[in-house]
């Protein structure tokens, strides 16, 4: 799996393969923790927003249309957001 594509995974992964849903994850779960760490300033809420993205992600993988390089950062959360304003508060002490 490792030879293909991010696209090719999700299409796996809509057909219910856990193996691609796993190798999109490790592939991807130090940027978007970095990307959390960077939003939120502390290690536990960057790892409890990386999963929640990875969640939302999985729950709508099956309406992912190709148009994003990266499924996971246009994952559609239905119109909540996966940083609300009480995580997004970055530790500044």
């Amino acid at each position: 799996m490792i030879d293909l594509s991010d696209e090719q995974l999700v299409e796996l992964a809509v057909s219910e393969n856990p193996d691609a849903f796993g190798e999109i994850v490790r592939r991807w779960e130090r940027k978007i923790f970095g990307l959390c760490f960077g939003m939120l300033g502390r290690e536990d809420d960057a790892s409890d927003a990386c999963q929640e993205a990875f969640i939302a992600a999985y729950r709508n993988i099956g309406n992912f249309r190709g148009e994003s390089k990266s499924f996971l950062l246009a994952a559609p959360h239905r119109g909540k957001p996966v940083f609300d304003n009480k995580t997004a508060t970055k530790n500044t002490g």
